[in-house]
């Protein structure tokens, strides 16, 4: 199966190739952001850097969406070229990023102080000059613990699945991205040519059933960003908004079936 050089003809009467399908996908996220971006404050440049005067919640939200969909541009670069074990680092950060939007929206509109102390020390991030690093190493920062993020996810998954989900559940799924993000051994091996025992794939893995492997990973992950938005619009009350991400959704996935019965 390739990613491309063939297309299937969609009941719109046009032809789409999943190429296509992905990139409108992600172009309608990023209209989704545009609109979540219009209502607040604008960042200014100040000092060589842009910052929010007045910072909320709301700021966290959008930036870590900007992120996701950031992300999930780069991984149809990343899968085209075959480079798909360097898929797993991102996607474990846009993953990461679904569920701190998740963890910040729970109570929304009311803020937990977790979710303040949250907000707090995301905007007080910076970039340490190298000559700080040791310094600020000696200065232990206050951070929200990973388990109070899953936590809040199991609480929201178990809402809306009707199953009881425990926090190691979504600890699980988190983890088993993390031989990507810190190089472990089998996602390495990953990279090792079966043909040629001793040699690596250095420049991306060509393999039909391994891409699909991915892709089918992709295609999940550009779900669950939609889901989110829509998730960040109904607490921020836009049925407008949540109507146009329904109609999103239902048009991904018409796309989807008709482009993988193709396959």
């Amino acid at each position: 199966m390739s990613l491309s050089g063939w297309s299937v003809q969609v009941e719109d009467s046009f032809e789409m190739n999943k190429i296509d399908v992905y990139r409108k996908a992600l172009d309608n996220l990023e209209g989704i952001i545009a609109k979540f971006e219009q209502e607040l404050e604008k960042p200014e440049l100040v000092h060589g850097a842009f910052v929010y005067r007045s910072p909320t919640v709301k700021h966290v939200c959008l930036l870590k969406a900007v992120r996701v969909v950031s992300g999930a541009n780069a991984l149809l670069v990343l899968l085209q070229a075959g480079y798909v074990t360097e898929m797993g680092v991102l996607i474990r950060t846009v993953g990461d990023c679904i569920n701190d939007i998740y963890f910040l929206l729970e109570n929304f509109p009311e803020t937990a102080p977790e979710v303040e102390k949250y907000v707090a020390n995301f905007f007080s991030d910076g970039i340490p000059e190298e000559f700080d690093i040791l310094e600020e190493a000696s200065r232990k920062i206050p951070r929200t613990k990973v388990r109070k993020i899953h936590a809040s996810r199991a609480r929201l998954l178990s809402e809306y699945t009707n199953l009881a989900i425990d926090r190691d559940l979504v600890y699980r799924i988190y983890s088993a991205y993390s031989g990507y993000v810190h190089a472990g051994f089998h996602s390495i091996m990953e990279l090792c040519n079966r043909s040629a025992p001793h040699r690596f794939r250095l420049k991306g893995i060509k393999e039909p059933v391994r891409i699909h492997h991915w892709e089918v990973r992709f295609i999940a992950l550009l779900r669950r960003t939609t889901l989110v938005f829509g998730y960040m619009a109904e607490k921020y009350n836009k049925p407008d908004l949540i109507r146009e991400i329904r109609n999103t959704i239902d048009w991904f996935d018409r796309k989807i079936a008709y482009v993988q019965s193709a396959s």
